[in-house]
């Protein structure tokens, strides 16, 4: 097997990332609210939609 297809091995010196790319890795975590909101958001709008969704074929049929 080649060196060039297995895992490259940081030199010793390595400690991580710089900073500036380090806080926009960090950065990932500011938008964990706003996901979560939108998932709640989400299944707000589901359960309205088979709310409507319900009354329409209940009422799909009436004469009014």
């Amino acid at each position: 097997m080649s060196m060039a297809a297995d895992e490259p091995i940081p030199p010793k010196e390595f400690k991580g990332l710089r900073p500036l790319p380090q806080l926009i890795f960090s950065s990932r975590w500011l938008q964990l609210p706003l996901y979560l909101g939108l998932i709640v958001a989400q299944c707000v709008y589901v359960i309205l939609f088979m709310k409507e969704l319900w009354h329409l074929i209940l009422h799909a049929f009436e004469i009014t």
